[in-house]
C-alpha cells in the first residue's frame, strides 16, 4: 500500500493544526488488528491534543487484543476515546469544542473499518467514481452531556486497486469545484508524479486557493506497504503545497463568544438522553449508485447480453407463467410473447397491477374490483394498488398505509390479514413465501409471519421492488439506478448482485420456477440470465 499526503496551506488560519499517524504492528498478536491510521483536525493552539488522543487510542487498541476481534476491540477504543476527550473537558479544556475533526482508520489486508467525527470527506475511488462512504457518520452529532462524540463504526472489504482519499471538507469542495477529483478519477497509474501533476502548486498559491487550507491522504492498494513502524504523517510529507501569508480573518471575538457559549451549555445541560451504542455500519448501507456494494468478489457483470425478446415499445411489468411470458404496459394491455411475436389479448377492464396465479393471470380492476384472464371482474369495496397470488387466496394492499387484506375464493370474502403492524408506514412492493415481506418507503424490508411484525432488514436509498416465494430461498431486489438486481438470502445476507450497463430502466424481474433462469425487462426489451 502507498500513502499520499498533502498539506495545502497549513499556516493559513492561526491555531490551525493538522495531524496524521500510523502505527504498523509489532508483533503476532497485535498484527490480528492489523495497521492504524488516525488523522485529526483542529483550529486551536491545542495542538498536542491530537498526538495525546492517538497515544490512548492507539494504548488501547492494541491493548484489547485479548478480546480476539475487531468487533469487539473497535468499539471499546471509541468508548477509551470518548472518555479521554471527556475528562479533556473535566479539565477545562474546551476550546477544542466545535473546532475538532478526526477520523480513525483500521485496515487489515482488505478488511477496512473506520469512524470518523467533524468535517472530514471519506472517499472510495473505484471505477473512475468517487463514492462518500462516510457519509452515514454525518447523521451522528456530539452528545455534550455525558460527552460522547464518537458513535459508530463503518465497516467494509476494498478491492486490491481501491483509492480511499481522506480530506478536509474545505479541501473538498475546492477539489470538487476545480474539477481535480475528476483529474484524480481518470489517472491511469497513482505515484508521486502524477499527482504532483494533478496537484499543481499554481492551484493553492493564487486567488481563491490560497485562501484554502485542510489536509488531503491517499491510500492506494496496488502495492504492499512499505512503511516504516510508526510515525507522524507531518514529519514524512512527500508533498506540501507552499503556504501563502493572507490577512487573518477578524472574527476572533465572534469564535471565542461562541465557545463561551457552548462552553456554560455543556455544563447546564440536563436533559437526559438515550446513550447510543457504538455497532458497525456495514458500508452496503451507506455507498449510493453504482457503489452500492463494496463486496466486488460477488458482482457478475453482464455487459454482453442479447435479449430474449425486444417489444415494440416499453411495458412496465413482465409475468412468467411455466413456459408463456407476458408483458404488461398500464392500464389497458397485456401481451403475449409467442414465438418471436407479440401477441395482445383481450381482457375484460383496465388494470392497476397485477399478479400470476396457478395457471392464470390475475390484475386489480381501476373499478374497485379485481379479474383474471378466464374469469370476469368480481367486486369488492376497497381500493388496492398491488395484488399477490399465494396458496388459494389472493393478497391485496394499499401502498399509502401498507394495509393488506386477503381475499378467500373459498369463502368468497376480504379479510385483514394484520394483527400487529409497525406504525406510520407507506411501501413500494410486497411478496409472498409463507410469510409476508413488505417492502417501506423508509428503505427497509420488513418481515411479518401469521400478521405479525418479526424484523427489519436496513436496504440502501433506491430499491423499487422485491420478489420471492416459498420455493426460493432468495430475495431478490430491483435496483434500477445502480443497474442492479441485489440477491439476498432470508436473513439479509449478501449473495450476489447482477449488475449491466444494458438495465438503462431496469422495470422488473421474474424468477422461473425452476429457479434456474430469471427474466429482467429493462427499456423494451426482456432479457434471461441464468442463475
Amino acid at each position: 500500500m502507498q500513502i499520499f499526503e498533502y498539506y495545502f496551506n497549513p499556516k493559513n488560519e492561526e491555531g490551525k493544526n493538522f495531524k496524521a499517524f500510523l502505527y504498523e504492528p509489532k508483533n503476532p498478536s497485535e498484527k490480528k488488528m492489523g495497521s492504524l491510521y488516525v488523522l485529526g483536525e483542529t483550529r486551536t493552539d491545542n495542538s498536542n491534543l491530537l498526538e495525546r488522543l492517538f497515544r490512548a487510542i492507539k494504548e488501547k487498541f492494541y491493548h484489547n487484543t485479548t478480546l480476539g476481534s475487531l468487533e469487539k476491540v473497535l468499539p471499546e477504543t471509541l468508548k477509551k476515546a470518548n472518555e479521554f476527550l471527556a475528562e479533556e473537558v473535566k479539565k477545562e479544556n474546551v476550546r477544542w469544542m466545535g473546532n475538532f475533526s478526526f477520523g480513525i482508520f483500521s485496515i487489515k489486508g482488505l478488511d477496512l473499518n473506520f469512524t470518523k467525527t467533524g468535517n472530514f470527506k471519506i472517499l472510495l475511488l473505484r471505477f473512475g467514481k468517487f463514492t462518500d462512504i462516510g457519509k452515514e457518520l454525518e447523521k451522528e452529532e456530539m452528545d455534550p452531556y455525558p460527552l460522547k462524540v464518537f458513535f459508530n463504526i463503518v465497516s467494509g472489504k476494498l478491492a486490491p486497486l481501491d483509492i480511499l482519499m481522506v480530506v478536509s471538507n474545505e479541501v473538498y469542495f475546492f477539489l470538487k469545484e476545480k474539477e481535480i477529483l475528476s483529474k484524480i478519477a481518470n489517472l491511469k497509474e497513482y505515484d508521486e508524479k502524477n499527482l504532483k501533476n494533478v496537484f499543481q502548486k499554481e492551484l493553492f498559491t493564487e486567488k481563491e486557493g490560497s485562501k484554502i487550507s485542510g489536509m488531503c491522504l491517499l491510500f492506494s492498494l496496488n502495492e504492499e506497504n512499505s512503511l516504516p513502524r510508526e510515525f507522524s504523517f507531518q514529519e514524512k510529507v512527500k508533498t506540501a503545497i507552499a503556504p501563502k501569508k493572507t490577512e487573518i480573518r477578524k472574527n476572533f471575538l465572534i469564535i471565542g463568544f461562541l465557545l463561551i457559549l457552548l462552553f456554560f451549555g455543556f455544563l447546564i445541560f440536563k436533559k437526559e438522553k438515550t446513550d447510543k451504542k457504538e455497532e458497525f455500519i456495514p458500508i452496503l448501507e451507506t455507498l449510493e449508485e453504482e457503489s452500492i456494494l463494496f463486496h466486488l468478489e460477488k458482482t457478475e457483470y453482464k455487459n454482453d447480453l442479447t435479449p430474449l425478446f425486444q417489444l415494440n415499445s416499453e411495458a412496465e411489468k413482465i409475468i412468467v407463467l411455466g413456459e408463456r411470458i407476458f408483458a404488461l404496459s398500464f392500464p389497458d394491455s397485456i401481451y403475449e410473447i409467442k414465438t418471436g411475436n407479440q401477441e395482445k389479448l383481450n381482457i375484460p377492464g383496465e388494470f392497476l397491477s397485477a399478479s400470476k396465479g396457478k395457471d392464470t393471470v390475475f390484475f386489480i380492476s381501476k373499478e374497485k374490483g379485481f379479474f383474471s384472464l378466464k374469469e370476469e371482474e368480481v367486486k369488492i369495496e376497497e381500493e388496492f394498488d398491488l395484488i399477490n397470488f399465494y396458496g388459494s387466496n389472493l393478497y391485496f394492499m394499499s401502498k399509502n398505509n401498507c394495509q393488506i387484506f386477503k381475499y378467500s375464493f373459498a369463502n368468497n370474502d376480504m379479510t385483514s390479514w394484520f394483527k400487529q403492524k409497525k406504525e406510520n408506514q407507506t411501501c413500494l412492493s410486497f411478496a409472498i413465501d409463507g410469510s409476508i415481506w413488505l417492502l417501506s418507503k423508509e428503505n427497509t424490508l420488513d418481515l411479518y409471519h401469521e400478521g405479525e411484525y418479526q424484523k427489519s432488514i436496513e436496504l440502501p436509498e433506491g430499491i423499487t421492488d422485491i420478489k420471492t416465494s416459498f420455493n426460493h430461498s432468495f430475495i431478490y431486489l430491483l435496483y434500477p439506478k445502480g443497474q442492479r438486481i441485489i440477491v439476498l438470502d432470508k436473513e439479509g445476507n449478501l449473495i450476489k448482485q447482477i449488475k449491466s450497463e444494458q438495465f438503462n430502466k431496469l422495470k422488473d424481474i421474474q424468477i422461473s420456477e425452476d429457479k434456474e433462469s430469471i427474466f429482467i425487462l429493462s427499456e423494451n426489451k426482456i432479457y434471461k440470465i441464468g442463475l
